[in-house]
């Protein structure tokens, strides 16, 4: 009788064990899975440049394919070059992760060069530009800060996803790389329809940051006309009281209009972005 109770009590007891091994094992595994993955350094690409540059030649060695890796910190020089743009530049770097560090006359991994307009000036078009990725430094160069501009637009496309989201504390790799690039269309644009559909000054900020990540460099702003009239006028207040307002077809009231300082501060918002 002892035997047959101490039997099913051993095999229970076993059964038990099996599982506390178990759990302890996918929680050794789960805990190291944890410790790896926050130092997992993200890679960028090539394949994400939109529009894609007119020359683009990676660089190799011994035919292999070659990374630049940032370091914890971009240390930039020459970031005034981008005269308007350099706020924007500036903003953007410091939310990707990576620590900013200015005012670098040595050392530096990140420089914006602006070129010397010599002789046959007349065939330098504002927006080219020159990426040099290698050895272990990146270097932006362009005749003008559009052309500046335009080029960190292309290494920010080139950095990783996660560097749109502050991902980046630990650096980034690239490829090393060499790109010269202009538009082949002087005129790139957008109309933004806003009298038929009254649109928020942030949305239409929002539509000027994809603009430019495209690099496209006209945005068609559509103001006035018989479906809404949007810019405030001091002299014929009515323009915005009566028609900036209409009633749709099932009694709802749309409509809307942008003060002139909004006007002024999408503007000045557009011209930073080239």
């Amino acid at each position: 009788m002892m035997r047959s109770r101490i039997g099913p009590n051993l095999m229970g007891m076993s059964r038990t064990f099996l599982r506390v091994i178990a759990f302890v094992f996918v929680a050794i595994i789960a805990s190291s899975c944890d410790q790896t993955t926050p130092h997992k350094i993200p890679k960028g690409s090539i394949q994400n440049l939109t529009p894609y540059p007119t020359s683009v030649h990676e660089i190799t060695r011994d035919s292999i394919k070659v990374e630049f890796y940032s370091g914890e910190s971009l240390r930039v020089e020459g970031l005034s070059k981008l005269g308007v743009s350099e706020g924007v530049v500036r903003d953007w770097i410091s939310k990707s992760g990576v620590r900013l560090e200015e005012d670098f006359a040595t050392n530096a991994n990140l420089v914006f060069k602006r070129k010397n307009i010599e002789g046959g000036s007349n065939k330098i078009r504002v927006e080219d530009y020159e990426l040099i990725v290698q050895k272990d430094v990146i270097t932006i160069s362009a005749f003008t800060e559009t052309g500046l501009f335009r080029g960190f637009t292309t290494l920010r496309l080139m950095m990783p996803n996660e560097c749109e989201y502050g991902g980046c504390s630990m650096g980034f790799f690239l490829p090393e790389v060499l790109i010269q690039d202009g538009p082949e269309f002087e005129h790139r644009g957008l109309l933004l329809d806003c009298c038929r559909h009254f649109m928020e000054p942030e949305f239409v900020m929002k539509m000027i940051d994809n603009l430019a990540l495209h690099k496209m460099n006209v945005l068609h702003w559509h103001l006035t006309e018989d479906q809404g009239w949007r810019i405030a006028i001091d002299a014929f207040p009515k323009l915005t009281e009566v028609g900036a307002w209409r009633t749709e077809l099932d009694g709802t009231r749309h409509g809307g209009f942008y003060s002139k300082d909004q006007i002024r501060e999408i503007i000045r918002y557009a011209q930073a972005r080239h």
